[in-house]
């Protein structure tokens, strides 16, 4: 008996040293969680142009506080900065962090929401995601743009100002296309929070009035605007031209007198006329700057030579001045140039011979008086 009490006690002192440790007991921590319902919209149905505040309720479900816990937005897959923070999550408690965001283009949106915090004891809790749809709201998607400034010179650059509306609402992240027609550059913007928007383009390289049209587009919405550019440019023209003497004789100096306007709504400087006898160039003169709308008289001195002259007269010959019409620079006349005595053939001789004839014929004259008188006075 007193051995078989011994060996209980020997099996029970071997059982007790197979027996594994005690494990120690786990410290707490915290649990942040987020669901699809913790997500809440301040507006369920928002309009295009409309803010909409985000609101996000994180729970703790672990037995430890959770410390400063970040929560991270994002919208279609797009990180959607500032992150909020929460300072600190009791166990079994919750806290709020909330975004505003302003609704754009009409259509559905996708916001998902992730919360962090150190120790975490289940990340598989941690985010969640809700969608939202936004709306047209009422009216007609209008767009009304300005010219800055509304003329201006050749390749001088210019902007293309405005605004996109749908019935008085601005329209945010509208897209916005400016083309000057009929094929002119095009220049591209978004509208920002206020449904303004900005282009910068280039003029045409010449001068004339063009069409600039503005086109905005959010979701199937259109909208047009059409304004009109002006290119200024010089216009020069010839609108006069003379010759002093009118009666010409060659040999004798005339002065070939042009008139040259500019008929543009800009300065020409530098400007030239050109004289030419039919294919051949006499020369180019002066004739400075030209104001719009004002004028100048330019002259060339020509030794004439005996015949019917085409003489014209050539407002920037060698193309220098870029301007509104390129074919209106021109002005011909004839200039007849008689011989030197102005008759027929001969020049002095003839008049000489002429002269001489009429001495003669009134000497005839006289002697046939003084013969008859003689026969008389017999």
């Amino acid at each position: 008996m007193p051995l078989n009490r011994a060996l209980v006690a020997l099996a029970g002192l071997l059982l007790l040293s197979l027996a594994p440790p005690a494990l120690p007991a786990l410290s707490p921590q915290p649990d942040a969680s987020i669901s699809q319902s913790d997500i809440d919209f301040s507006n369920d149905f928002p309009q295009s142009g409309e803010s909409v505040s985000v609101n996000v309720t994180v729970h703790n479900n672990g037995d430890a506080p959770s410390g400063v816990v970040t929560v991270k937005f994002y919208i279609d897959g797009l990180p959607y900065p500032p992150d909020r923070t929460i300072a600190n999550i009791e166990p079994n408690g919750t806290g709020q962090a909330s975004t505003a965001w302003l609704a754009t283009v009409p259509k559905t949106y996708t916001f998902r929401v992730v919360v962090e915090c150190a120790l975490d004891a289940n990340s598989a809790n941690n985010e969640a995601s809700r969608t939202l749809t936004v709306s047209t709201p009422g009216g007609v998607l209008s767009v009304s743009a300005a010219l800055d400034p509304p003329s201006c010179r050749p390749s001088q650059e210019f902007f293309v100002n405005g605004t996109v509306r749908l019935g008085s609402a601005p329209v945010v992240g509208a897209t916005v296309t400016v083309s000057i027609k009929p094929s002119g550059p095009t220049g591209a913007a978004t509208t920002d929070a206020n449904g303004a928007f900005s282009v910068n383009l280039t003029a045409p390289d010449k001068g004339g009035s063009y069409a600039v049209e503005t086109t905005a587009s959010s979701g199937t919405q259109r909208g047009t605007d059409t304004d009109t550019l002006v290119v200024v440019v010089p216009d020069l023209v010839i609108i006069g031209l003379s010759f002093s003497p009118e009666n010409a004789t060659e040999g004798r100096a005339v002065r070939i007198l042009a008139v040259v306007r500019n008929e543009g709504d800009d300065s020409a400087e530098l400007v030239e006329v050109g004289f030419y006898r039919g294919d051949s160039k006499l020369g180019v003169r002066s004739a400075g700057a030209l104001p719009p709308g004002n004028q100048t008289e330019v002259e060339l001195s020509w030794t004439a030579e005996r015949g019917a002259h085409e003489i014209r007269a050539v407002a920037d010959p060698n193309n220098k001045v870029a301007e509104l019409d390129e074919d209106n620079n021109a002005l011909s006349q004839t200039l007849t140039v008689k011989r030197s005595g102005g008759g027929g053939g001969g020049g002095p001789a003839l008049a000489l011979a002429a002269a001489i004839v009429v001495v003669g014929v009134v000497a005839v004259a006289l002697a046939l008086l003084w013969v008859r008188r003689r026969r008389r006075a017999r």
